[in-house]
């Protein structure tokens, strides 16, 4: 069985309905030549255009249910073609880089924020995404194991072979960079490594800074029987505009990674225990630092409604309650950036020597940026250092902040009730977390 995917390396019509019209005539012609999978080059609904202007940049966003958006929904059932088509994506507190890839049927398969966002450059005013996903797509004749990741996500092997553990056979990756011999060297290795196909679609020259080149490897890099290697790039387009058409044998790259030493089958996870660690970094100079007594310093700029220092009402809210029964001890950090402050947390320690985190808080202007996260890990580090084997914390219904927690690894444990009120909502839901040793 042979998949055959479209790679559309088109230039940017500069609105976002000029993008639609000429997007669905691609996919139109993706159709004609036999397609099951057509793929844009990344953020197509705006050409990749990311001014740095938060107003400028969330004109430009759009939502997943927009018009845009379902419009390529509509045409993937219409001409019964996967559709891989590439967004800025409206999210709060910053916009995500994604793609939703849609099967024959109009079906949403997968829905990707590139989690690799290149905060050193122009996404810096972007928020990256937290997973990598795989999906089965139907293509009528087979099912083929899908996944996807996007542009700088390539230049980190922990994604492809994340995806290729979740089962990939074939990765999706939309693409917006000049494609030169280290980039698609990259792009062959993790192809090689992983024992799967790999299909990019970049802009054409005329979009700055990029030069076609969109390219599929399609991950055998050898044969049984036959003594030479073989090249696994089955296309390289120019650097034209126009729709590029690979067809990868998914028969030989299902019997070549059976057969073959790659991928999964020689592997040693339980030597690779540095990997699976998540140790707190400083980027530039964000650092976290013991509060000492200057939580005052940090709280009196985040007033409560009787316009008193929020910490002072924090202090209040534990202590005139049940829950402040079980505080043995109460610590904090200072989050900074440079000399700059930018965020606090604090924790309490309770009768059963258990670290629970009662308030992590970042600025607006430093959200979405990975802050809490590295400051989460950070603070779980020291508690394991200081010989802590699980720590707690609370949130709200929120889920924003629910999925916050449970993607570092905690678990729900039912809820908090102060002074033995019931209440039909849990007004805090409590979360664990066992640590692991260093």
């Amino acid at each position: 069985m042979h998949l055959r995917i479209a790679l559309l390396q088109l230039l940017p019509e500069g609105t976002l309905d000029g993008q639609l019209e000429k997007g669905k005539a691609a996919c139109i012609k993706a159709k004609e030549m036999g397609a099951d999978i057509a793929l844009f080059p990344e953020m197509w609904s705006d050409g990749y255009e990311l001014p740095q202007d938060s107003h400028k940049l969330k004109k430009l966003s759009i939502t997943a249910d927009s018009d845009f958006i379902q419009e390529f929904k509509r045409l993937a059932g219409e001409l019964q073609i996967a559709v891989g088509i590439t967004f800025l994506e409206w999210h709060e507190p910053n916009l995500h880089n994604s793609m939703i890839l849609f099967d024959k049927n109009g079906k949403e398969r997968i829905h990707y924020s590139k989690v690799h966002i290149c905060d050193f450059d122009e996404e810096k005013v972007l928020t990256s995404g937290d997973d990598f996903y795989v999906a089965e797509l139907d293509i009528g004749r087979d099912r083929v194991m899908v996944g996807s990741m996007i542009c700088f996500d390539r230049e980190f092997p922990e994604s492809a072979r994340i995806l290729m553990l979740k089962g990939a056979e074939v990765i999706l990756a939309p693409n917006a960079c000049p494609m030169e011999i280290n980039r698609l060297s990259a792009l062959r290795t993790r192809a090689y490594e992983n024992m799967l196909a790999i299909a990019t679609c970049n802009y054409p020259t005329g979009q700055p800074d990029c030069n076609g080149h969109s390219t599929v490897f399609d991950g055998v890099a050898w044969l049984r029987n036959e003594p030479r290697v073989r090249d696994m790039c089955i296309l390289k387009a120019p650097e034209d505009e126009g729709v590029y058409l690979a067809e990868i044998d998914m028969n030989l790259l299902r019997d070549y990674r059976e057969h073959e030493v790659m991928g999964n089958k020689y592997r040693h996870p339980d030597n690779y225990s540095l990997l699976s660690k998540e140790y707190f970094h400083k980027p530039h100079s964000h650092e976290i630092r013991s509060a000492e007594g200057t939580l005052k310093m940090l709280g009196i700029r985040y007033v409560s409604e009787s316009d008193k220092p929020f910490w002072f009402s924090l202090d209040k809210y534990l202590s005139e309650s049940e829950f402040a029964l079980k505080v043995r001890d109460n610590r904090g950090y200072i989050i900074s950036n440079g000399d700059n402050p930018i965020g606090l947390m604090r924790y309490n320690l309770f009768w059963d020597n258990t670290p629970f985190l009662t308030l992590i808080y970042i600025e607006d202007s430093h959200q979405g940026k990975g802050f809490g996260r590295q400051a989460m890990l950070y603070w779980e580090n020291e508690m394991c250092s200081l010989g802590y084997k699980m720590v707690m914390t609370s949130t709200q219904a929120d889920e924003q902040a629910q999925h916050f927690y449970r993607k570092l690894g905690y678990v729900d444990r039912g809820c908090l009730i102060l002074d033995n009120t019931p209440c039909e909502q849990p007004l805090e839901l409590i979360m664990i977390k066992v640590l692991q040793p260093m």
